[in-house]
């Protein structure tokens, strides 16, 4: 019917406001939405993207208010001038898959790289070990939903590795479920000059090593499971393959302090 809709994605929490402020906000991202429709007639749609470890800069001064003003309007219009020389399609292939992952027992480590809470502890906070792994494809354009806070070095890594050149690819964060930070695998063991972890790895990061190569490996695969070529994959056989060689090296490191060969 000729109407149209924005989808945008920016890789930073919106944390303009400081911790202190306990008012409801939708910060910068309902700034440049408002700012995308009133321009352009459109609906918005606003995406996190990999955000973790990822915060806003703003260069403008005054109130949190203003500078939350200020970057959501500066966000916006980059959008609306680039929409100018969009070309849009009245036709577009479109696939869209949903399917729950599970994980080995969360590994919190808030006080030492040795040390992680119980098993128990952890059933006893309400954190589940389960979320879901969601993707769309739209035309050329990926894009994938994980249940983290997803590192944006991750995002870059995997939108310049895994598609093809044509292809765009989209990481965004928290999809149904909560499993805290996914981090890239070599921050896992890093720690400052006492030799404890940043808040980062040893309280947001609840999985264990390798956890982004696994997650990677699903985004893999349900790339080719919307993106079918000469032979398809069937993500569901596949990913509890995937599981269980985690579950294998989880065990592993835990109890031997080494992966298996």
């Amino acid at each position: 019917d000729g109407d149209r809709c924005f989808i945008t994605r920016f890789s930073a929490h919106p944390t303009v406001f400081r911790s202190d402020m306990m008012k409801f906000s939708a910060g910068f991202p309902g700034e440049m939405v408002r700012y995308i429709e009133e321009e352009t007639g459109a609906t918005e749609v606003y995406l996190g993207g990999g955000v973790g470890s990822m915060r806003p800069s703003t260069s403008h001064g005054g109130a949190p208010e203003e500078r939350v003003a200020a970057l959501g309007r500066s966000l916006g219009s980059l959008v609306v001038e680039a929409a100018s020389e969009l070309d849009f399609l009245g036709i577009s292939n479109v696939a869209s898959l949903s399917v729950p992952v599970e994980t080995p027992q969360l590994q919190l480590r808030p006080v030492s790289p040795n040390w992680r809470l119980s098993p128990l502890a952890v059933r006893m906070l309400g954190i589940r070990s389960e979320g879901r792994l969601q993707a769309a494809r739209i035309g050329n354009i990926q894009l994938v939903g994980l249940p983290f806070d997803v590192s944006g070095e991750l995002a870059a890594m995997w939108r310049d590795g895994i598609v093809p050149e044509d292809n765009t690819l989209w990481i965004t964060s928290f999809s149904p479920g909560y499993l805290g930070y996914l981090s890239p695998g070599e921050y896992y063991d890093d720690v400052d000059g006492d030799g404890r972890l940043g808040y980062e790895i040893g309280i947001m990061n609840w999985l264990g090593p390798n956890s982004a190569q696994y997650f990677e490996s699903l985004i893999i695969r349900a790339i080719k499971q919307l993106n079918p070529g000469d032979e398809p994959e069937l993500l569901d056989e596949t990913r509890m393959d995937i599981i269980e060689a985690f579950q294998c090296i989880f065990a592993c490191r835990m109890l031997h302090g080494a992966e298996p060969v």
